[in-house]
């Protein structure tokens, strides 16, 4: 049994069934004679008012008056406007509900007697009697409109309430709701068979109707109690809710059974008992649910949907009836009304949404509010001081406009006093920006959780686990809580409570939590770029001082001219100036000059220590070198032959430089005792020390990959340490990058 009741099935079983018995129905309404006459009550005279004839073989004009029917075994069957009386169950008591019925009978009779006779009351005043033969059942297309809309009212009603049940099987509050559907369905069927029905059906077929209508009515209103006994609370034990139902159901049959003689007591009464019951569970059930949210929100979902139900039919049905008005439709659309009544409570026991019922609240009270006294206005003006309509919903709609939407909206204000106010969005994106630049992790966090309690004045704000990922902002537990997704390096936070537990999340709250996430991410990307930045900026300055100015600052301490020293400390002021206006392009320089002077400095360098300087001048070709080529190739061979004169105890350094068409090749060797072991691997796995030597190879490789270029450590012929450095000539975007 397990293994077949699933959801679907279940759904599946239930709506199969509604839909046969919706069929059902179709099929008993169409298995009546038909005259092909479209009837209705006269607002005054006899008969009943015949508004369209579909007659082939006699021709009836529209207006005319249907007085009576006969055939052979009976000739003349008066009609009144109690033969068309929509609803039966309107009658007083059980004697006239029983003549009523034998009265249809005697005219069904008729109907099924073959040829019949309509004694007619023409518009110009003549009696005019016509024959015909009645078609033997009814067609599709002369059911009415609110036929159909009452057949998929029950439809909807047992097939959504199926649906419901089907996933939460043993609930009290899915039962409930099926049981709602299941009375919508009973008595809207039996109400679409005989509310349009053409002029009359059989007693019996009569009495099965109003009696399943009945009962299906009452069913409903059990329904509707019981749902307000167990949901969203349960306010009393499950025999008591479930008890109720045969209670109500076995009232219905002994009032059909004619043993209660007044319909009020046998019908209106048990109607207004449960009325006034649901309205007592409804006080009730404010009170459980004090202090939980969800259920106050479902609460006010069941609320809104049965007033706005129950008030349409006020206003549509009572109302006119009360002030001697027409009525605006027929009454089996009244079971549309009822249908919105079904859908609230669905859409509550679903709880779908809940967070976002304040605002569903707040606009149908005002737009229905607005409806009821546009209404009554208009009704009053054209009752007590005989306006015509047009000028009377003038009038009405002057008085809405001057007067109930001013204090509309004073009403939105004053229940919208107690919410949180949003902060601007200078004022939020200036505490986003603190969060962003704390000095610390730690210190942003608490500036992050201060930003939110201020903004939602959440009751409680908490990191999630790091198993529960969040990838976007969302609402869960019926809106209890809010879910904000990790900011790196700020963690994601579930947020619960709003406004100090008096609200529910909103979709204006999850907005409003997207935009702090947004801002705050690109405020934290701006951050990393920005310290990424100060980083490369100050790795930039401490390798040209480490290549550049170490170099100016040793020859000018060894030198002794002191107007070589003076040189040397303005060509050191030199390069400081640049460093610090690295931005600023510098002009192309000449190959040949550029080795001139690096040639003089590093020659001077080396002597005072004794070391040779092996470096043939390069023949002039007249080359020019971009800026951040001409620095990289200085900073380089300033650095190489400075390693070789501090660690390498060389007694001669040779360097090479080769111009070529496609790059410029540099070479870098001396005859000392090599470089470590230990330092070679590093350098080709591509980790460097952070001692002098290895962080002056880190520096050149570093040089030589802005450009595009590659260097090579490796040992020198001779025993020693060479450096080969290859520089691309070619103006390419990785030059235009280096330079930038």
């Amino acid at each position: 049994m397990r293994r077949f009741a699933t959801p679907v099935l279940l759904t599946l079983a239930v709506g199969m069934i509604t839909i046969c018995i919706a069929l059902a129905a179709v099929s008993a309404a169409l298995q009546h004679p038909h005259l092909g006459l479209r009837l209705a009550i006269p607002d005054a005279g006899p008969g009943l008012l015949i508004r369209q004839s579909d007659i082939p073989d006699a021709e009836i004009p529209a207006g005319s008056r249907l007085l009576a029917i006969g055939s052979a075994r009976d000739p003349s069957v008066p009609v009144s406007d109690v033969t068309l009386i929509e609803e039966p169950d309107t009658l007083s008591d059980y004697e006239t509900m029983q003549a009523f019925r034998a009265d249809q009978h005697r005219l069904s009779q008729v109907l099924r007697d073959g040829k019949v006779t309509l004694h007619l009351l023409l518009p110009e005043g003549q009696i005019e009697q016509v024959s015909l033969q009645p078609a033997p059942r009814r067609s599709l297309s002369s059911l009415p409109p609110v036929f159909w809309v009452q057949i998929l009212t029950g439809v909807f009603a047992v097939g959504f309430g199926g649906w419901v049940w089907a996933l939460h099987p043993r609930r009290l509050p899915q039962l409930m709701l099926l049981t709602v559907g299941v009375g919508l369905q009973m008595a809207a069927n039996a109400a679409a068979i005989y509310s349009t029905r053409e002029l009359a059906l059989p007693q019996n077929y009569l009495a099965w109707l109003g009696g399943t209508n009945q009962i299906g009515a009452q069913i409903f209103g059990a329904g509707i109690l019981g749902l307000f006994l167990c949901y969203p609370r349960r306010i009393a034990p499950r025999w008591v809710v479930l008890g109720q139902l045969p209670l109500v159901v076995g009232w219905a049959l002994v009032n059909q059974a004619g043993l209660i003689h007044s319909n009020a007591i046998g019908f209106q009464l048990p109607t207004i008992l449960i009325l006034l019951g649901a309205i007592l569970c409804t006080f009730c059930q404010i009170r459980a649910t004090r202090g939980d949210l969800p259920a106050r929100a479902a609460l006010w979902i069941i609320g809104i949907c049965t007033g706005l139900g129950t008030g349409s039919f006020v206003l549509t049905r009572s109302l006119p009836a009360l002030l001697g008005l027409p009525l605006a439709f027929p009454q089996g659309y009244a079971f549309a009304l009822l249908g919105i009544v079904y859908l609230g409570f669905a859409r509550a026991v679903l709880r779908h949404r809940l967070f976002d019922v304040e605002r569903l609240a707040l606009h149908t009270l005002f737009y229905f509010t607005g409806a009821a006294l546009l209404l009554l206005i208009d009704a009053a003006l054209v009752l007590l001081l005989s306006l015509d309509q047009v000028p009377a919903l003038g009038i009405s709609l002057f008085f809405v406009g001057i007067f109930y939407l001013p204090l509309r909206d004073a009403t939105a204000r004053a229940l919208l006093k107690r919410r949180r106010k949003a902060q601007p969005i200078s004022e939020l994106v200036r505490a986003a920006d603190e969060v962003a630049f704390a000095r610390n992790d730690e210190c942003r966090r608490k500036r992050y959780e201060k930003l939110l309690a201020l903004e939602f004045g959440s009751l409680s704000i908490e990191p999630l686990p790091e198993g529960e990922a969040v990838t976007l902002p969302r609402i869960t537990q019926e809106g209890i809580a809010l879910l904000l997704p990790a900011v790196p390096p700020l963690p994601a936070y579930r947020l619960r409570w709003r406004d100090d537990g008096r609200r529910l999340f909103s979709p204006m709250d999850l907005s409003r939590a997207e935009v702090i996430c947004t801002v705050l991410q690109q405020l934290l990307e701006g951050r990393r770029a920005y310290r990424t930045g100060a980083n490369d900026e100050r790795t930039r300055i401490a390798r040209d001082v480490h290549d550049n100015i170490a170099v100016h600052l040793l020859g000018a301490l060894h030198s002794p001219l002191s107007s070589r020293k003076d040189e040397l400390i303005r060509e050191t002021l030199a390069d400081l100036r640049r460093i610090i206006e690295d931005g600023d392009r510098q002009p192309d320089a000449e190959l040949s000059e550029i080795l001139g002077e690096l040639r003089h400095d590093l020659a001077e360098l080396l002597a005072v220590t004794g070391i040779a300087l092996d470096w043939p001048t390069t023949p002039d070709t007249g080359l020019r070198l971009p800026d951040p080529m001409a620095h990289a190739l200085r900073s380089i061979l300033r650095e190489a032959v400075n390693n070789a004169r501090r660690h390498s105890g060389c007694s001669r350094v040779t360097v090479r430089i080769e111009p070529r068409p496609e790059m410029i090749r540099v070479s870098i060797a001396d005859d000392g005792r090599g470089i470590p072991a230990e330092v070679l691997r590093g350098f080709r796995a591509g980790v460097t020390s952070n001692d002098a030597p290895g962080h002056g190879l880190c520096n050149m490789r570093a040089r030589v990959a802005r450009l595009g270029g590659t260097l090579e450590l490796s040992q020198a012929p001779g025993g020693g340490v060479l450096i080969e450095a290859l520089l691309p000539r070619a103006d390419t975007e990785v030059q235009q990058r280096a330079a930038e």
